[in-house]
């Protein structure tokens, strides 16, 4: 037995023990971040609470969870990006979610501690989110960033004026919502995409700002081909041409000139070709766009039995030092689609109408998919991706219809990669012409990650109505 007056001075000592064992494992989650690389993936030991899984959207922790002093209360995980809290939930008809898998979603809290190392000083950061279902809002160091409320697109926040160095701590802080009224099918619910801080310096290309296109001549002006003029094969198999199209921001408070050079390269050729622009004035704050016309002398044409890829690797020289370097994936192909004639019966062998790639008729065999992984949920996951759209081609499907709604940056890679077309809708039905209009942009400003797509159509079941 202790001696009587000991006992107090043990559960301090139990107390104190306690505290340090809290802020050592606050502090190993606490991660370092350097400008090693450009773009960098913050996907570790994100705080996670499930605040309710409630239908109504619950607000109780907006004025203490989103601030850089906020103190846990509640049950607090550390989890892995990404992260779908749905799929972890148990089956059930309280509440239900009966059209989206009678899985609850709810609102959950995440929150991602970090300090900056010295190199960091200066550059333009900012974050990105892969995907966050449904509503969110984000927070950095308890600045309100704003709120997203497509849970199937890729946004970003410019954080550069919130950040802090020296060794100071930053948080983000991020609520997402997913109510009952998400979808008619299974939507999850968090931040089921990888996050990212993107650093760079002041001069540099912004998100998406490298877009390839392929070009053809007429009337002395290159443009591109649309799908109801049939390409003259024979001339582009020789050579095809691509404008590669280069944004440069000026952040800095100073008027600048800078040169663009811009290679092509394939996994087997190190420098197909190559392009370069001097002496591009930008004034301070402003954006310049570039387009560089470069031929390719017999090109390896992409298509769903062949896909040949290239890369463009765009340099942002400053003062004879190269400030930004960014690696864009392409591919080269022709779409045509001949409309045909009614007059002839349909059969295998009548190829009169139908698409075309690259001058080879091409029967579409396609199927609709969502956007989840089944028992894996929403989480976004390259092997699973690739596992299934391998399993697709096995099934003789070379067309996607993606229901209904974006898809990852993930599986579009991987469809350019393993050579599958894809029909991407921009959103369902039941949705207001706003949401129309801001989806679409931000898919217009993505085109880098959406190289191949057969189509960014509204859902075949939208229904606008007049009055918006």
């Amino acid at each position: 037995m202790l001696p009587y007056g000991q006992m107090g001075s043990v559960l301090a000592a139990s107390d104190e023990l306690l505290e340090v064992e809290e802020q050592v494992s606050r502090d190993a989650q606490t991660e370092s971040i350097s400008a090693a690389e450009r773009k960098i993936k913050i996907n570790d030991n994100w705080r996670f609470n499930l605040l309710t899984t409630r239908r109504e959207i619950d607000n109780s922790l907006d004025k203490t969870a989103s601030q850089l002093d906020y103190t846990e209360k509640g049950e607090w995980n550390t989890v892995t990006l990404p992260h779908d809290w749905s799929i972890y939930q148990g089956f059930t008809d309280s509440d239900a979610r009966a059209a989206q898998g009678s899985l609850p979603g709810g609102t959950g809290w995440y929150r991602k501690s970090f300090t900056l190392s010295d190199d960091m000083k200066g550059k333009n950061v900012v974050l990105q989110f892969d995907a966050v279902q449904m509503v969110s809002e984000v927070w950095i160091n308890g600045e309100n960033l704003g709120k997203q409320y497509l849970g199937y697109v890729t946004f970003e926040y410019d954080i550069t004026d919130y950040l802090r160095f020296d060794g100071q701590e930053n948080v983000i802080a991020v609520k997402a919502y997913s109510s009952r009224d998400s979808a008619r099918w299974y939507p999850g619910a968090g931040i089921y995409g990888s996050v990212y801080l993107i650093a760079t310096d002041k001069v540099h290309i912004p998100v998406n700002g490298v877009h390839v296109a392929t070009v053809v001549e007429e009337d002395g002006e290159y443009i591109q081909p649309d799908f109801h003029t049939e390409p003259d094969m024979e001339a582009l198999k020789k050579k095809s041409t691509v404008n590669v199209r280069t944004s440069i921001e000026n952040s800095s408070e100073n008027s600048t000139e800078v040169s663009v050079h811009s290679v092509i390269y394939s996994k087997t050729n190190p420098e197909v070709a190559k392009a370069s622009d001097e002496n591009i004035q930008i004034p301070a704050g402003e954006t310049k766009k570039i387009d560089q016309l470069i031929d390719i002398q017999n090109p390896d044409l992409w298509n769903v039995d062949d896909p040949n890829l290239y890369w463009v690797k765009t340099e942002i020289v400053q003062n004879g030092e190269v400030v930004d370097t960014l690696d864009t994936r392409f591919g080269i192909r022709y779409l045509y689609l001949n409309p045909g004639s009614f007059e002839a019966p349909y059969s295998e062998n009548n190829t009169q109408g139908g698409l075309f790639i690259n001058g080879k008729y091409t029967k579409i065999n396609g199927v609709c998919e969502h956007r989840d992984l089944g028992a894996l949920g929403m989480e976004t996951y390259q092997a699973a991706i690739d596992r299934r759209i391998r399993k697709l081609k096995d099934m003789g499907v070379n067309v996607v219809r993606c229901s209904h709604n974006p898809v990852s940056a993930e599986y579009i890679e991987a469809a350019d990669r393993l050579g599958m077309l894809i029909f991407e809708e921009d959103l369902t039905s039941g949705c207001l012409r706003k949401t129309v209009t801001i989806t679409t942009i931000i898919l217009i400003k993505q085109p880098t990650e959406r190289p191949l797509c057969l189509s960014i159509p509204p859902a075949v079941e939208q229904i606008l109505t007049s009055d918006g």
